[in-house]
């Protein structure tokens, strides 16, 4: 599955965004939950003033999306940045990622000029960087999880006052700016070409400032993504920073669609388009196969006669970070009448010693405390072997099954609305409890 969708979006071949990068004459602007807790920060002064606010890129090249390049013959070492904010203040305060309206706390040591970001995550995440004479970071941004892969990508950094959000794209040199003639505000339905169904919600401010989301039924919401409108097109950036590190480029046609391109993580490149619908939710497909109501999975065995939320999920999955403090959060609150959880982790690992790490990160991340079974297997098994039989249609990770006391699966929600979705998220929080509650025993 996983394997069929990374193999041909990196064969998937566009000049579309780095000819907008070109363009575009761009001047342009909750996280993951973890990563807003307070984290201890130490270090030594640095040796003198500097700026607190950068406007930050990790420099991803051509080569690493395949066929991504400006107008013109292929460029192998061409630029593709992905910008963001971020605030590396004075010694005891912690690093700031800034994405619109989306903060993310991170740890950060000063040693003399060289700053290191160490993000909360189950995985590697860690900017390491110097600072010039004239202020400017320069550095790399180490990443890995299992299936993104491993990654070393430049990072460079310019100070400024602070985050201006007309700013987070850089100008084109030699290009005046070009106010905005398309309005993308709304709710759009959307088709991706590797992901099919699709959605995206948009807020646009009269000067170009845009913000919102993304989503699809595979891999969740984009997070929370921000950027600039100009002229008919449009630029969107996020790093949460993790291994969520996407840029999103649009255009509107004159029917009023928008075509657009996707790149996640300097590996996926998927392009979608989008037409106006304000009432569109994604759909929810998946079933248990056959007339059956019962899953066939031994962990469960353990728990009959009791009602348990089956989370199938992965430790480098976005969205499924963003579920677990909802999850934890009934867990807790309907332990005590009869509720289970039960976690099956795709970690896309076919060593069970490297799973079993990740499985114990994740729980010392979350304080999570039930069990969680690891399913061993790359991501190429993962696109020629069925990852749950009994299921029809699953393809998203989380995929959250609700079963009631008898054993029987009284609903399925595929995907997840994390905190960059707003009023979507808070809705879906409203109807796990609303699903909880009607597994519960009754008195």
């Amino acid at each position: 599955m996983f394997s069929i969708y990374l193999e041909n979006s990196i064969r998937s071949v566009s000049t579309a965004f780095v000819a907008l990068l070109a363009g575009c004459t761009c001047n342009g602007d909750g996280a993951r939950q973890a990563n807003r807790r307070d984290v201890q920060t130490t270090s030594p002064d640095p040796p003198r003033a500097r700026s607190e606010w950068y406007r930050a890129e990790l420099v991803f090249r051509s080569a690493d999306w395949d066929g991504w390049r400006r107008e013109g013959p292929p460029t192998t070492g061409e630029e593709v940045p992905v910008p963001f904010f971020i605030r590396l203040p004075q010694p005891g305060a912690k690093a700031t990622i800034v994405n619109g309206a989306e903060e993310i706390e991170a740890n950060l040591v000063w040693t003399g000029d060289a700053a290191t970001v160490t993000l909360a995550n189950t995985y590697t995440s860690v900017i390491s960087a110097r600072r010039s004479s004239d202020g400017e970071l320069t550095g790399t941004w180490e990443r890995y999880n299992p299936f993104w892969g491993r990654g070393v990508i430049p990072f460079r950094a310019t100070p400024l006052a602070a985050p201006a959000p007309l700013e987070r794209f850089a100008a084109e040199p030699g290009r005046s700016a070009t106010a905005p003639e398309a309005t993308f505000s709304g709710t759009w339905r959307g088709t991706w070409a590797l992901l099919g169904p699709g959605m995206a919600r948009l807020e646009q401010t009269p000067d170009g400032v845009i913000t919102g989301y993304f989503q699809n039924r595979h891999f969740g919401d984009s997070q929370h993504m921000a950027g600039i409108v100009r002229g008919q097109q449009a630029l969107l950036s996020t790093f949460d920073g993790t291994n969520q590190a996407s840029l999103v480029s649009m255009t509107m046609k004159p029917d009023g669609t928008v075509e657009g391109n996707e790149l996640t993580a300097g590996v996926w490149h998927d392009t979608f388009t989008l037409e106006r619908d304000e009432a569109y939710e994604l759909p929810q497909e998946v079933r248990v196969r056959g007339n059956r109501r019962r899953l066939n999975l031994p962990i469960l065995r353990q728990y009959a006669g009791k009602p348990v939320v089956l989370v199938l999920f992965a430790t480098w999955c976005p969205s499924c970070l963003d579920e677990t403090p909802v999850i934890k959060e009934l867990y807790d609150r309907y332990h005590s009448q009869g509720l289970e959880v039960v976690g099956r982790a795709y970690d896309s690992s076919s060593e069970a010693s490297e799973a079993e790490a990740a499985i114990q990160r994740y729980r010392q991340l979350f304080g999570v405390e039930w069990p969680i079974e690891p399913v061993l297997g790359t991501v190429d098994d993962f696109g020629t072997l069925p990852p749950f039989p009994d299921l029809n249609g699953f393809e998203a990770l989380p995929t959250t099954v609700f079963i009631n006391r008898r054993g029987d699966v009284h609903a399925i929600h595929a995907g997840f609305s994390g905190p960059a979705t707003g009023a979507a998220h808070e809705r879906l929080k409203i109807e796990f409890r609303r699903l909880i509650e009607g597994i519960l025993p009754t008195e």
